[in-house]
């Protein structure tokens, strides 16, 4: 392809395409036509591409939602700063350049074939007089994440990394908050700076946890709940352990506790439908095992 259509695509100009077997015509919208001589093959790939580009332009919506969307970004990155407890002023607020956008696939299986996918963006941010700091403005594109919504919020959200997790230069101040330093206390080649490999790597576990969280959620939706003797329905939470996340019912009141005693004196244990399931699954199993020995044996 030569220079024209390489200042037509720049520029981002309207443009109307037309092709033969060996050229491509671009006439803008005053009606001036720039040709381009090529061979069969690159005429048919080349000019299937600029009619694709120049019909997305025709097709550029009415509407912007620029301002819209940056007002919704500042909105989730002061809510995050409160999740995260980390501070930090936005008066310099910018994309990070080179690589830093990504889409992030989370393998699971529970949705298959639907992926859990995100697209991420570092961004970096502080004041005039601060280190910057970084974070991720993230959308969830496709698949499942706990506590995010294609439909309330369009899949955004926002993470910030903490001192452990790339940001190793924050300080910490009262009540547990962090805040990036001040540039005349923050010496360069002594003191922390931050990490954006770690921050990627952290980023990356934190996605994970969202999906591993909400599969969780939802098969502990799945399963009916067994009400206590008063009727109250117990309610489960989402807790981590060493193999991952879990529901697990929060710490029993005297009810619960009088209860879970007498199926301890009468020596009969009153287990939920779930419990049952999983208990007949096991016996399924080993008794599939029993007859695989025996068949062996013989």
């Amino acid at each position: 392809m030569d220079k024209p259509l390489f200042v037509v695509l720049e520029k981002g100009e309207h443009f109307d395409v037309d092709r033969s077997d060996d050229c491509i015509w671009l006439t803008d919208k005053r009606g001036k036509k720039r040709v381009t001589h090529m061979t069969k093959v690159q005429a048919k790939e080349v000019g299937q591409e600029l009619i694709d580009i120049s019909k997305a332009h025709r097709e550029k919506p009415f509407f912007t939602y620029v301002d819209l969307a940056n007002r919704k970004w500042g909105d989730l990155l002061h809510e995050a700063m409160k999740t995260f407890h980390v501070y930090f002023d936005t008066e310099n607020n910018d994309r990070k350049g080179g690589q830093g956008q990504r889409e992030i696939v989370i393998p699971q299986i529970e949705w298959k074939p639907t992926k859990c996918k995100f697209k991420c963006e570092m961004w970096t941010a502080g004041g005039d007089w601060q280190w910057p700091v970084r974070y991720f403005k993230c959308q969830l594109v496709d698949g499942y994440a706990f506590g995010v919504s294609q439909y309330k919020d369009s899949g955004m959200f926002i993470y910030i990394p903490g001192k452990e997790e790339g940001n190793d230069h924050l300080t910490l101040g009262k009540e547990g908050k962090w805040y990036a330093p001040d540039d005349e206390h923050h010496k360069k080649g002594i003191d922390p700076e931050p990490n954006e490999r770690k921050c990627w790597v952290s980023l990356n576990k934190y996605l994970k946890e969202l999906v591993e969280k909400e599969v969780v959620k939802v098969n502990a939706e799945r399963e009916p709940v067994s009400p206590s003797p008063e009727g109250e329905v117990l309610k489960h939470v989402i807790i981590k352990g060493k193999g991952g996340f879990r529901m697990a019912r929060p710490k029993m009141g005297e009810s619960e506790k009088a209860r879970a005693k007498a199926e301890k004196d009468s020596g009969e244990v009153e287990r939920t439908p779930g419990e049952e399931r999983f208990i007949e699954r096991a016996k399924e199993r080993q008794e599939s095992y029993f007859d695989r020995s025996y068949r062996q044996q013989e």
